[in-house]
Order: structure tokens, then sequence, then C-alpha cells
């Protein structure tokens, strides 16, 4: 069975590799398929004289099971024969090609641009002959399009004229026919077309009952490979047909009875069609390899059983290729068995992983094709995918209800009417627990088509419903366009401005009249940090949301989540409707201040409180996908009050009544809308209109004057109260709401200065203080976030990782990149080593060049813009302030607030104290200043700059050097380290070869061991005796290979191989390990202090140290002894004692040239080998002497960073090398303050350094006393 295919790929004899045989001649020697009592001798073949028993599974007779299947075909016996033909890559050709003639003639027109790009697939897949007779099925449309009459130069039309010009073209083409012959200069078809022929050949089609299918990738390629076998007269026996998966329904099921009479006794079909109930076949041809588990199974379910073959396609040395068929060889018995034993009925027993397809499907389908839009992701789901996703539908409610089986999950078909003597199929999807559970679509002519009517409308019922999972959906890779790098900055040197992706998440979403909205609950009343209750609000939405994680809120710096719940959807009338869009304004309003307003028909959502009482209901665990319903608890009576009116007057009297009435309330000092608003802190009986409170403050100092005196003087439409003895208010101003969306937030001392307000001239805003409005503006920056990072992206990270790995630290969020950015330049390093190591046999020193141009900084950020990464950055703060949801537009007229505000009565202008500078600013010109600055999240071309030095930035301790130069490559990084951490190795892999990391030779992790050339035992050194077992006490591993050990302890001096190489690679190892697990050990270590544990961890002078300290080399650790009696008679920890000891660098090599080779030996994984000597060799050293508490800095640092805070600029090293002895000298001001003397430079560096230091020391005054640099 295809487990063979977990054999070795390339030819090597005496090994575990493939052995493929060749085919024959371009003109046939291809043994007979037919004959089904044998295998067929052209495939490849395995030498299995060296392989398990297990894998040599391939001549195993074939299971006995008979089942029935559709009318007119065999009974199923076993599984169907399979084979792999492998097949060359396919070579350009020198020719001259039609495309090429037609691009120059027509200047390359964009009319002509699809057909070209389906020349040049066609070209790839089948070869130029096929190429350029694809241009004849275009000349059909060409023509078409033309004008009646004219030439090309009488034409005006540019476009009319490049379509004449292209028809001259082709019409006055010599087509050729299509040449087999690969020993002749003009072959025309691919190999892998060629190795299609061959297989043709071998088999009988004149032979009674023999059909066979031929899948494809797409319609385009079966139309040409159409042409190309009605071209070959060898292959005349064959009656073809195309199904391109784009005819009506009764064209399909004409094509396919056809071929079930045999007709057509060879089917070329597109991959769209692989779910029809095609007949059953004798062979079926993979031209294209199955995409997923769900792929195969229709392989299987269209062959005969035993007495069939299937032949799968494969390039040679395609990873890719490779991949997949390792892939396939993990498909389970039961699914295989379901393909077999196809029945409609059934859905096929799989997960809902394992039912996603192996890679992203390209983008089918245009605008006017029928489809569904997923609004999380805005991919597309047509109706030829609606079946693969009900059975992933089907597959995840089997995970969440283990109880089900498979016969509550099913598909049945029954007879609703005849036409023209022809039964019509409708169909029904059982679902239980999703919705109602039964889901129908229109009658179709054939089960196959019912089954899918069936299914597009389940699934826009399930997206319509909310319940949809985007996890389900597979994103279509779209063709992203090639983006050019921008210029650098005149003015921000290093940086370059890049256009920002604009959110989309809301443009997607239906506007207009609606009757349906979809709840999301606002949890806002589980919120206890600030000592005050909230009440839970819901946004309604026009289309569903999707699941989303709690809302983090900072309350004094301490963050409290806030749980978002989704509900059912509920029916609105016009009038409700109408109250919600008011409230929401309203609410708006409150949070921003702002004189915006939006209609019914372009509003994005609507906020609206649930009544105080409401509590979340505890989730359904055997239905998660039943939501509560939430439409009874909306507090409309709330809603109708704030819809009519902003604010009303206080009641004033006794402390009773104003302290039941201020209940809940925010307070205004005026009834206008725009104004200040207060908190209430306590009621002050003590106090009346006609006293002056002592801590009173007024602006300009404290006033002699009473309130009532102090109103009365600063308002020209105060008329007089009617109570002069009511009880007065005591408020604290109300914070910004948007300040609880920072963690940097700290809210001001109440009471500070006081403030009062005479309940008669107060108001009350109609919104009551819990059903604070601020978490809606949070949930709509958390989608702008999300939005903004969904993207296309390649692989599915969940959003706590992937917001991180696109944030700067510039935006000032509680996540950034800065420490995923560390873990991911370590796995770039590791990963790019690995791969030099593997496929470049050099010596070090161009293994070093060579990875340096996989990933420097410049080479990661061409790589970046060419994908288009830079506008999902978020290196830009949003600007909270100036926050406006989707469609809300400043109104027309000043005074027009776009609400009724008819009964809101007079608004009293100036009965409020003046502000505290005691003058009322003229903000005109600030206003002016701040539109122009920024208008909302929906600019139209938002731009950011982003720096280009990134590296530079991050291997320095130190932080950004502006709020605008961001890390451009660091973002990338941090995306890599989100990968790592998120699904490992693997994941990582891939995410650096989508995202443009040229490994193209390796495609999954096996790749590196099988294609590794290690030296022989032949060109390595002989241990001493003891050696190995020396070795193995001290790292506590076992060496399987004792040459790669021996290499690695091998100098390079030496004339057999030397540790030159496992060095490199064990460098990008220990860098690994180090920053890996100092990462896992503390998440508060800050991206600083990461960096210089690192630093401190891999340095030559700390691994020189750790193999003397574990006796790697034989030494007289003189210092280390010291260190240890001084930190044992001082009670400390023994610190970096190896700072003033010259460390040979071939010690330090030692250690990471072993990590290197027991990595090697473990065929690159990191698990077995490396990780096993990290935790018994290095983390003992490293626990023992490295840590941020006893980590000393390096002097000269210490120096200058001492020098730097005292303001002065004259400080200088002198230098005076000498043949055998280092001179340096600390030079301040022209005095000298230090001298150091040693062989090593370093070293007397670092003892000038601290001569300098203790000169300081002695002398504090010095630096104040010389230096005049603060005062020039």
């Amino acid at each position: 069975m295809l487990k063979i295919w977990k054999g070795k790929w390339k030819q090597e004899t005496g090994s575990n590799r493939l052995q493929v045989d060749n085919m024959g001649d371009a003109d046939g020697g291809v043994s007979s398929l037919a004959d089904s009592t044998s295998s067929a001798p052209s495939t490849s073949r395995l030498n299995c004289d060296n392989l398990p028993a297990s894998v040599q599974e391939s001549e195993r007779p074939p299971k006995r099971r008979k089942t029935k299947h559709q009318a007119g075909a065999d009974i199923v016996s076993g599984f169907p024969r399979e084979s792999i033909v492998l097949y060359d890559p396919c070579l350009r050709s020198h020719s001259q090609s039609l495309d090429i003639s037609i691009a120059h003639s027509t200047r390359q027109h964009a009319f002509f641009n699809p057909y070209a790009t389906a020349s040049q697939q066609i070209n790839e897949e089948l070869g130029l002959c096929a190429s350029d007779l694809s241009w004849k099925r275009a000349l059909v449309d060409i023509e078409n399009s033309l004008p009646l009459h004219g030439d090309a130069e009488d034409v005006t039309d540019v476009t009319a004229r490049m379509r004449l010009k292209a028809r001259d073209v082709i019409k006055s083409w010599t087509f050729s026919m299509p040449n087999l012959n690969i020993y002749t200069v003009g072959c025309n078809v691919s190999p892998k077309f060629l190795r299609l022929v061959q297989v043709l050949k071998a088999c009988e089609p004149m032979r009674k009952g023999f059909r066979g299918i031929v899948f494809v990738s797409n319609k385009t390629i079966a139309c040409a490979m159409l042409d190309l076998i009605r071209a070959i007269g060898d292959l005349q026996a064959f009656r073809c047909q195309v199904l391109g998966g784009d005819e009506t329904p009764e064209t399909q099921e004409e094509i396919l009875q056809a071929f079930g009479a045999e007709t057509y006794n060879l089917l070329i079909a597109s991959s769209l069609t692989e779910d029809l109930d095609i007949p059953r076949a004798s062979l079926v041809v993979r031209f294209s390899l199955p995409n997923g588990y769900l792929s195969h199974a229709y392989t299987y379910s269209r062959s005969q059983g035993s007495q069939s073959q299937v032949i799968l396609l494969a390039e040679k040395e395609n990873s890719t290729h490779r991949l997949t068929l390792e892939l396939l060889s993990k498909m389970s018995d039961a699914m295989k068995m379901w393909g077999l034993e196809y029945t409609p009925s059934v859905l096929p027993p799989s997960t809902s992983a394992q039912l996603k397809p192996f890679i992203n499907p390209s983008c089918v389908g245009s605008e006017g094709h029928q489809h569904l839009t997923e609004p999380v992701t805005g991919a597309r789901i047509y109706p030829t995918d609606a079946t693969m996703l009900i059975y992933r539908i089907g597959a995840q409610l089997r995970e969440h209800s283990p109880t089900l089986t498979s016969g509550d999950l099913r598909i049945e078909y029954e007879v609703s009417h005849h036409v023209s003597g022809h039964p019509a199929y409708v169909c029904r999807i059982i679902l239980p627990g999703l919705l109602t559970g039964t889901f129908a679509g229109d009658a179709s002519v054939s089960k196959s088509q019912a089954r899918r009517q069936a299914c597009y409308a389940a699934c826009a019922k399930v997206i319509e419903s909310g319940l949809l999972d985007p996890r389900l959906v597979s994103f279509a890779t779209m063709n992203a366009n090639t983006l050019s790098m921008p210029p650098l900055s005149e003015k921000n040197t290093g940086t370059r401005q890049f256009i920002m992706k604009r959110p989309n998440f809301w443009r997607g979403f239906r506007y207009g009249p609606t009757k349906t909205l979809y709840p999301t609950v606002i949890c806002a009343d589980s919120l206890k940090a600030d000592g005050k209750h909230y009440g839970p609000l819901i946004v309604l939405t026009r289309d569903p949301l999707m699941e989303l994680p709690a809302v983090q809120l900072y309350f004094a710096g301490v963050a409290d989540n806030v749980p978002l719940l989704r509900a059912a959807p509920m029916e609105v009338d016009e009038h409700q409707l109408s109250l919600l869009n008011k409230y929401t304004i309203r609410a708006y309003r409150l949070t921003t201040n702002k004189r915006e307003t939006c209609s019914i028909e372009q509003m994005a959502y609507f906020v609206a409180p649930l009544v105080p009482t409401w509590t979340a209901p505890r989730a359904d665990a055997f239905y998660p996908t039943r939501f509560p319903n939430v439409a009874t608890d909306i507090c409309w009576d709330s809603i109708t009050v704030a819809a009519a009116r902003w604010a009303i007057p206080l009641k004033y009297g006794s402390a009773d009544v104003v302290a039941e009435d201020i209940a809940d309330a925010v307070v205004q000092d005026r009834a206008g809308e725009f104004t200040r608003r207060y908190d209430h802190l306590k009621l002050r009986p003590d106090l009346t209109p006609l006293s002056n409170p002592e801590d009173r403050q007024v602006p300009g100092g404290a006033s002699n004057e009473s309130l009532l005196d102090y109103v009365r003087s600063h308002s020209t439409t105060f008329e007089g109260l009617e109570d002069e003895n009511q009880c007065i208010i005591q408020v604290n101003q109300v914070a910004n709401w948007f300040d609880h969306l920072s963690p940097a937030f700290t809210p001001s001392p109440d009471a500070k200065n006081p403030k009062y307000l005479i309940p008669e001239v107060a108001w009350k805003c109609t919104i009551p203080a819990r059903q604070v409005p601020f978490n809606s503006a949070k949930i709509t920056v958390q989608f702008k976030r999300l939005s903004a990072s969904f993207g296309q992206s390649s692989c599915c990270l969940p959003s706590c990782m992937l917001l991180p790995a696109i944030t700067a630290p510039s935006v000032g969020y509680d996540y950034d990149y800065e420490r995923l950015e560390l873990l991911g330049d370590a796995f770039l390093k590791y990963i790019s080593s690995i791969y030099v190591f593997v496929v470049h046999p050099e010596k070090e020193g161009v293994l070093h060049a060579i990875r340096k141009d996989l990933i420097s900084n410049a080479s990661l950020l061409s790589r970046a813009v060419h994908i288009g990464l830079p506008q999902y950055v978020q290196a830009k703060n949003p600007l909270l302030k100036m926050w406006l949801p989707p469609h809300f537009k400043a109104e027309g007229k000043p005074d027009d607030d776009g609400v009724n505000d008819d009964d809101d009565g007079p608004v009293v202008e100036d009965n409020i104290q003046p502000a505290e500078n005691g003058t009322l600013k003229n903000t005109a010109g600030r206003k002016r200043k701040a539109k122009r600055k920024i208008a909302n999240f929906w600019n139209p071309t938002p731009v950011q700059w982003l720096g280009d030095k990134v590296g530079a930035v991050f291997k320095r301790p130190k932080k950004i050097l502006s709020h605008n130069f961001s890390d451009r490559g660091g973002c990338r990084r941090g995306y890599y380290g989100c990968c790592v951490l998120t699904g490992g190795r693997d994941l990582g892999l891939q995410v650096i070869k989508d995202l443009g990391v040229p490994l193209s030779a390796v495609s999954q992790w096996s790749d590196f061991a099988r294609q590794a050339v290690l030296p022989s035992r032949e060109v390595t050194v002989t241990l001493k005796p003891g050696s190995l077992q020396a070795v193995e006490k001290i790292t506590g591993y076992k060496f399987k290979k004792p040459h790669l050990l021996a290499q690695a302890l091998t100098h390079i001096s030496h004339k057999s191989a030397s540790y030159e190489r496992l060095e490199f690679l064990g460098d990008a190892v220990l860098d690994f390990l180090v920053i890996r697990n100092i990462f896992r050990e503390d998440e508060r270590h800050t991206p600083g202090a990461l960096t210089i544990l690192k630093a401190a961890m891999v340095s030559n002078n700390v691994l020189a140290a750790l193999c003397v300290y574990s006796e790697l080399r034989e030494s007289n650790p003189r210092k280390q002894a010291e260190e240890y009696a001084l930190a044992e008679k001082e009670g400390r920890m023994p610190g970096q004692y190896w700072f003033e000891v010259e460390a040979p660098k071939p010690l330090a090599d030692i250690v990471e040239s072993v990590l290197g080779a027991a990595y090697v030996t473990e065929n690159f994984n990191i698990a077995h080998g490396p990780d096993v000597i990290y935790e018994h060799l290095l983390k003992p050293f490293y626990d023992r002497h490295i840590s941020l508490q006893t980590l000393a800095h390096h002097p000269t640092r210490v120096l200058f960073e001492r020098v730097r805070i005292a303001g002065c600029r004259a400080l200088e090293v002198v230098k005076k090398d000498s043949t055998r002895i280092k001179h340096h000298s600390v030079v301040i001001h022209g005095k000298v303050m230090g001298i150091g003397e040693d062989r090593n430079a370093s070293v007397a560096s670092r003892l000038a350094s601290v001569s300098a230091l203790e000169a300081l020391d002695k002398n504090c005054q010095f630096l104040t006393r010389v230096c005049v640099c603060r005062r020039a």
C-alpha cells in the first residue's frame, strides 16, 4: 500500500532508496496494465530488501470485501492496485512560443493576461505544443470581441487593435504536432504528459468494459489535454470527454451517463468534480496529486476495487509531492474503506482536521459565480466546496458530541417528481444539534447534484446564523500583487513609507434595511476592579460575528477581562431599529464627545443595554451551537428614554430626593450634549448654594463668593433658584473611558481639587452610569486589530499569538513582538544554518556567507515587501481619542446633532465653573489641526514609516530610537517566533517558506536528514581509547555514530575531517536552545534581559569556561578555584571568573561542535541529542554562574554609561599596541584615569576601564570639577 512511499526518494545503490525504472522509450515500452493479475512493471519500484517488514506491503493480497455501488458498475472486491509514476522536472523550452509572439505584438495588453496565464500553466503541465494549441481556443473569444471589419491599422480603439493583431498572429502561426521523442530537440510535450501517454499506451482501450479517468487540476488543463490526445495518432482508440465542473447539472449528468454507457472511455475530469457520482473505472490516473484524504478517498470511490489500477504521477526530487505522498501514506483504513464502499448517504469517518486539504486551493470562480462569503476571513464558498465543508462541520459535531453516531449524521434522498421521464432528486442533510438539524436543497437531476444543492443551502444557513467556525474554511490562495520597494525617506533616515492595510472587517458586512440582528453580549457585569457595578451590553450586527476572546481592560494598571458571549439571532421591526440607531449615536457621543452621526442603513453595529438582572447562562455541553436568547432581556425603556432626550434635569431638594435621583447617574453641568461630565462622589447636606466650601478651588485661587454668587456672575441665562436651601453634590470629573484600554493608565487621585454642583442647575445623562459604552469602543478597536491581521495568512494562528507578532512596541499596547522577535531570530538562524549545512558541502566561511544572504536584514525586508507583509504591521498608535466607528460622519450643521432633541429644553451656556486656568481658549485652530492630522480609522490612504535596520536595533540591548521607526524584519522574525510557539518546528518551517525565504530543497523537516551528506568513517580520525566513554559521561548522551564525535573533536589544522562544519551547525543549535529555554523560564523577562542572558550564555569565554569546567578539555582552572573559594567565603553564588582569562576559541568551538555532532546523529532532531546535553551539561553550569542578579556588566560599558550620565563627552580610549603587549589608557579631558596592559586587547581594555572606575570612585568630584561639556 501507500506506506512504501515513506522510503527514500533518490536512487542510491545499496541503500533504502527508491529504485525507479524508466518507463521505456518515448514510443512506448510499457507493459499492459489491463491484466488484473499482475501489477504494472512500468511504475516506480522499491528495493525492499533492506526495508522493515511493516513497509513491504505493496504485494500483499487485497482484502476480499464486496459492496454495492451505483448501477451498471461491477462488484467491488478489495482495494485497487496503486502505483507511483515518477517523471522528470519540466525544462524550459528554448523554442519560440506563441506566447512570446503575441506578447510582443500586443505589447502585453491587459486583455490577454488571462489567456497568457492559462497558456503558461498549460506549458508547465503539458508542454509547448499544448500551450500553443490553447491559443486556438482563445481565438474564438478574440474574434467574437472584434469589430465586423477593418484592419489593425484602421481601428482607433487600442484594445480592438491589439485583438486584431493577436488574431493575425494566431492565424498565421504554424502549429506543430506533438513530438513525443525525448531524444530530439523538437520534443514539445512535458515529461509529465509523456508518462501519461505511456500509461495509456499500456492499456487496452478496445477491451469491453474499459473506462479510464484522468483527474487534472482545472478545466483549462483538461481542455488542453483533450486537444493534445486527439492530436496523437497512437491514442485514437481513446474516446475522450472533458468534465470541467462549470457545466450545467443537466450537461454533467449527460456526460456521466455517456461515460457509464461507454460512449466515452476516457474522462478527463477537473478536481472540482471529485464529489460527483462518476461511474467506476478500471483505470484512475491522478495527473495532479490528491489534495487531502477526502480527495484520495474519492479516488478509491471511482475505482473498481482490485479489478482496477490507480496511478499517481509525482515529480522527481519535488519536495512538495513527496510530502503529499507521505501524508497520503498515513490515511486511515476506515477512510479508504469509506471511499471504496462509497455510499452517498454516509459521511466520511474522519476528524475535521483530517478533512482539511493539504495545500490551500487556488482561487477559483469570479465575481459572477455563485458563492457564499465567510464573514470573518472573507473566504469564498462555492457550490463545489459546500460538500467538503459540510463533511467537516459534521466531523466537528462528532468531536463536540461523542454520543453522536454515524447514523445520526447522514444524508437522505428522495425522488420529488419526474422531468422528461427522468427522476428529480431532493437531498436532506441531517446534522443533529445544528439549528433545526435538517437542511434541504432544491431538486436536481442526480443525487450528487442534489447533495451539492443541499450542502450549499446548509452552508448558507450556518453562515447566516453565525455558527460556522472560520477554521473549517480553507483559504483560497490568491495571487498577491508584487509590491516594489518604496524609496528611503529624505527626512527620516533609514525609513520607508508603506501604505497600511485598510481594515476590511466591516466592509464585508451587509448594509441596508434588515429585520434580523446577531447579538454579542459584553458581560460588563463581571467587572469588579474599580468597585463599581456595570450592566451587560450587547453589540448587534447585521451579520454574525466570530467567537471572540475576552476583552481586556485596565483599572489602576490591573487587567480585568470582560467575556464576550454570542447570542441567538433576534428579529426587530423598523421602530426598534430606529431606537437602536439613536441610542448607539448617544452612546458614541457620550464616549467621544464628538458631533458625529450615522444613518440606520449605514450603521455597522448597534449597541443596546440588557436588564441589570441578566446573567450569562451555562453552555450546553451536548449542543454547543445553541446560543442563549437575549431578545426579551433588552432594556427597551432605557433605550426609548435615551433616544428621545440627551439629558434631563436633576431633582433637587432634600438629601434623600437627590440621592435617589443621582444613583447610577452621570451628572453634567449643563443640558448641552457636548460638555463636561461628572461622577458624584457624595452628597453634602451640610452645604447649601449660599455656602463657600473651604477646599473649593476656582481659577485664580480661592474664592470669596458663595456657590450661588459664582453661578450668577458667570452665567448670562441664570434667573435664580427656587430652593436656596437644597443640598450640594460633590463631584469628580469622569475620566476618559478610552484610558481603560491602556495598561499604563493611572487614575488621578479623587477629590484633589473638589468640585461642587447645585442640583437645580445640573443635569443627568439619560444613559445610566452602569451602561458604560467604552466597552463597545474597545470591541471596535479589537475588530480593527483582527481585521488588519487576518489578511491571507498562509497558516492558521491564534489571534492571541498573531497580533503580538505584527505589533511594534511603538504602538503602546500591552503586547508587542520584541520577545517573539528574539525567539524568531534564533529559530531563523537555526533553520537557515541547517539548510546551508545540508545543501552546501563547503567550509565554514562559505557557509557563513550563504547564510548571511538568506537571512540578512536587507534580504528579509526585500522578501517581506515582495509578498506585501508591511501593510499588516501595526506600527502606528491608533489614536483612540480620534476613534470613529464605520460610516460615522460629521454633521452638516454645527448645532444639529442628528438625533431628536426637540424636548431637550433650553441649553444653559454658562452655568458652570470655567476652565481650570480661568479662561476659555479658542480651540478652533486646534480642532482644524486635529482634523488634518487624522480623520479616523477609515482613512483611504493610511501610511506608516518602517525602518530597514532591524538586526542593528535588536541585536543590541537598546530601545527603538523613535516611535515611528518600526522594526520591519523584527516583525517578520516575531512572526516566526509566533509560529514556533504555536505549531513547533514544522509550522515554523512552513511559514518561513511561505514568507519567501528561499529554502527550495526542503518542504518538511525530514528532508534535512534525507539530503544530508556526512563524512564517512574513513576520513575521520580514530578516538583514543576511553575518549568516547569519557565524553558520553560528561555530556550524558550516548553517541550512536562515534565517528561524528571524532570529527567534532578534531581541530581544523588536522588533515582529516575537522569540526568546523559541525561547529557552524552547533552554534545555531546552541543559540536556539538558550533562547528557547530562557524564553520559557520566565515570561516576565523583558527583551533586554533576554538579550543580556543570551549574550552571556553563548559567548566564547563562557563556553571555554564550560569546556574546562566539565573537563572536556584538561586544564588547571586556577581562576575557577579562586572564584569558588571567594564565593564560598562571602556566602554568594560564583560569578563570571572567566572575564580576565584569554580563552582560546577552540575550547568554545568544541562545545558547539559536540552539540552539532549529537544533532546530526539524531537525524536533526533537537529533542533527543542536544536537549539531553543541554539539560545534563549546560543548564547546571548556567544555573550556577549566570543570572540577572549575579551577571556582571562589562566595566567598559559601566564606565561609558557613568560618564554619559554626568554629561561628559570628552572620554576616549588610547590604544598603543606593540608586537606582544597591548597598552590601553582611559583619558578624560586630557587626564589619564586608568591604564591596562595585557597580551589580549580585550583584557587590556577591561583592566583600563576597571582602573578608571576605581579612580572615579576615589575622586567623586572629578567630573563635576573638570568637565565643562554641559556648560559648553
